[in-house]
């Protein structure tokens, strides 16, 4: 049993050629068959080219990536340390905030430091004495 057209071997086999086959007198010289010649150096330079664009895209995508890290680091370490310095002020303004004690913070404009816990009661008491 075959899954294909049906030859009859009785039949020549220039019977079951269609005319694209057929080559008259008229014609001229026979043309060759496709890939029958082959341009090696055509080929060969086709080839070389799709690698060298291979190779060339490779090393551009790795030169932005590198490019690229050491931008994204840079910005890190910039913000770790704006990170910091915002903890360190921070925490200065904490501790000034919780002195323990009465300090000037600008002795000519007559400004007191004050610890808050004194200092909100007596906040509270003037808006409570201002008419509204």
């Amino acid at each position: 049993m075959s899954h294909g057209p049906e030859i009859d071997p009785d039949k020549p086999i220039e019977a079951e050629l269609d005319s694209w086959h057929r080559h008259g007198a008229d014609e001229e010289k026979p043309q060759h068959a496709h890939a029958e010649r082959v341009n090696v150096v055509v080929v060969g330079g086709i080839g070389f080219l799709i690698f060298l664009s291979i190779v060339a895209t490779v090393v551009v995508v790795r030169q932005y990536y590198a490019a690229y890290t050491v931008q994204l680091l840079k910005e890190r370490q910039l913000q770790v340390k704006v990170e910091k310095d915002a903890v360190a002020a921070k925490e200065t303004a904490l501790a000034n905030l919780n002195a323990p004690q009465f300090s000037w913070a600008d002795a000519e404009k007559g400004l007191v430091k004050i610890p808050i816990d004194k200092a909100v009661p007596r906040v509270v008491e003037q808006y409570k004495s201002i008419k509204r």
